[in-house]
């Protein structure tokens, strides 16, 4: 037994000999698969093509569409979850204020009011916001004075809940 990881709260769960375990576990078993319906909280926002909201004149929701929409739906058919959807009051992505703290999409992210969100795009101030995925749209703008290219990033996740 190698006696430099050994000691506290150390247990012994398999031992290798002659080429293999010598008994059947599944050390890394499947979590994600299967979130038993788990509620996911989402942010969006009407930004289209990306993100819908089509409202009644009473304010209520008749549909929520678009690729964000759409992406999110898929990814919750796969690992058996539901969404919750909600938008911030501000209708917007939000910004960072003196004191700190932030409004709109990235403000319910930042307070946990929400688990992920959709429908923004990448700028350097928001890499200040936890998690932040890799992109899955690129977008070229010009504008007069400026070429750049803007990259919608994944929905942004919090790591501690």
């Amino acid at each position: 037994m190698n006696q430099l990881y050994w000691g506290p709260g150390v247990r012994r769960i398999n031992t290798w000999y002659h080429h293999r375990f010598t008994r059947q576990l599944d050390l890394f078993p499947d979590k994600l698969s299967d979130l038993q319906g788990a509620v996911l909280k989402v942010s969006h926002f009407n930004y289209g093509p990306y993100s819908f909201v089509r409202r009644a004149e009473d304010g209520t929701v008749l549909l929520r569409f678009g690729l964000d929409v759409e992406i999110a739906k898929a990814v919750a058919r796969v690992l058996n979850i539901t969404l919750k959807f909600t938008s911030p009051n501000e209708k917007t992505w939000g910004e960072k204020l003196e004191n700190g703290s932030w409004y709109g999409v990235m403000g319910q992210v930042q307070r946990r009011e929400v688990d992920i969100a959709f429908s923004f795009f990448l700028t350097l101030h928001w890499s200040e916001v936890p998690d932040l995925t890799a992109p899955y749209i690129a977008d070229v703008m010009l504008t007069e004075e400026t070429y750049m290219i803007v990259t919608r990033a994944f929905p942004c996740f919090y790591s501690n809940c």
